[in-house]
């Protein structure tokens, strides 16, 4: 059992490097992307300017909080950081993310497709490998990162 620090994009060796039991921690760029990109990318024909080849994405929503109206916020929100959305709306996106622009990592809100997303992964690691695979998935979250300014800071979220 050995321990992977995977920095995307994920190479070919990097995924053969993968044994049963082993642990993963994901280092670097984290693709958000929102239902609107995902609805304009698959249902309307639209693409994209970023090479998403072997790299990570997360299921998108932004969050704002109520201030004044302003000229720099005429609409009384501003932005606060990106967060989770619920992954089950996006499910349908999984398959052409995955084939179609060559996601590896699909992240949703708390997990909840996790089992499904592993098992689909699992899959096609088996048939990219040609045998059975142990895929064991952990995603760990930090309680209240969306409040803590240093940790905003750090994701670049805020200035």
């Amino acid at each position: 059992m050995s321990h992977h620090s995977l920095t995307p994009p994920v190479t070919e060796a990097q995924v053969r490097a993968l044994r049963v039991n082993d642990t993963v921690s994901l280092e670097g760029t984290l693709y958000g992307i929102r239902d609107a990109n995902q609805i304009a990318l698959f249902d309307k024909g639209r693409t994209t300017r970023f090479d998403l080849r072997g790299h990570a994405a997360i299921h998108t929503a932004p969050n704002v909080r109520k201030v004044p109206p302003s000229p720099e916020h005429p609409t009384g929100y501003a932005p606060v950081c990106v967060g989770t959305t619920t992954s089950a709306r996006m499910e349908r996106f999984t398959r052409p993310l995955v084939a179609g622009l060559g996601v590896r990592i699909v992240i949703g809100k708390g997990g909840e497709k996790l089992k499904a997303i592993g098992t689909a992964a699992r899959k096609d690691l088996e048939t990219f490998l040609g045998r059975k695979v142990f895929l064991e998935l952990h995603v760990k979250v930090k309680k209240g990162w969306r409040d803590k300014d240093d940790v905003l800071r750090t994701l670049g979220l805020q200035e």
